[in-house]
């Protein structure tokens, strides 16, 4: 009897401390509706990540060409197309192509690769300059070109020794964010068959 009174006692002790301790309805209301809102919050996040991806516009080079074999003494125009595979105009958009000359050492440089991607990654768009239009739809696509002197183009470039280097960015604004394509080509004479397709550089590309 003992026993079972001794049970009955602790029973009603647990009882009453979790009667005494147990939460407030409105303070489980409140925590419930916290977890909601942060649930809600995450899943419209996750939404809109997955509709800009989708939706947003994506530019990058398409080809990059010379304008012909490089003969010493003649200047040379370097050209890249690029094309927005996205599904919205790039808004802004604003490109920059540097055509160098450099040695093949150089070109294998990667401390030359990252310090093109890291500038290019810092061009800001200008204001309402142009828009590019996705290629799926009206657009076409932009062709930009820039031109090495032809002070530069000597026997050295002519038999491959040197390399021509085109170095591109391009910078637009898609979904209110600012978004960029750095990307490099390079023609030389004894690895490049054809110079209106250029070879890409083992470096220098990224997006972001």
């Amino acid at each position: 009897m003992k026993l079972i009174a001794s049970l009955r006692s602790k029973t009603h002790d647990a009882a009453a401390f979790a009667w005494k301790h147990h939460p407030d309805a409105n303070q489980v209301l409140a925590v419930a509706t916290i977890i909601l809102v942060v649930l809600a919050y995450m899943a419209l996040k996750d939404t809109e990540d997955t509709l800009e991806l989708s939706e947003r516009a994506w530019v990058g080079p398409a080809d990059a060409k010379i304008d012909a074999v490089p003969q010493e003494g003649k200047e040379v125009k370097a050209t890249v197309s690029v094309r927005n595979t996205g599904r919205e105009p790039a808004l802004d958009f604003t490109w920059d192509i540097k055509p160098i000359v450099a040695t093949a050492a150089e070109l294998a440089r990667e401390q030359l690769a990252t310090e093109h991607v890291e500038a290019c990654f810092r061009l800001e768009p200008v204001r309402r300059i142009q828009v590019l239009y996705p290629s799926a739809g009206f657009g076409s696509g932009f062709d930009f070109s820039n031109t090495i002197p032809k002070e530069l183009i000597d026997d050295h470039v002519v038999d491959g020794t040197y390399v021509i280097l085109v170095k591109g960015c391009v910078a637009y604004r898609t979904f209110n964010k600012v978004r960029h394509s750095a990307f490099c080509y390079f023609y030389e004479a004894k690895l490049t068959p054809d110079p209106a397709h250029l070879s890409l550089c083992a470096g220098g590309s990224d997006a972001d």
